[in-house]
């Protein structure tokens, strides 16, 4: 991940579309990347109403 950092600003994470990652893989995700790189990450919706 640091070496795709030292190279792109960003990235987008479509992993979470499928499913939400556990909390302790998002804090791995921002413990290994310098704190000006971008996540943006894409959220799930259901096609459901509640």
């Amino acid at each position: 991940m640091r070496c795709y950092a030292s190279v792109f600003p960003l990235v987008e994470v479509d992993s979470s579309y499928y499913a939400m990652p556990a909390q302790s893989m998002v804090q791995q995700w921002v413990e290994r990347m310098p704190p000006e790189f971008k996540m943006n990450v894409k959220a799930f919706r259901s096609s459901q109403a509640t």
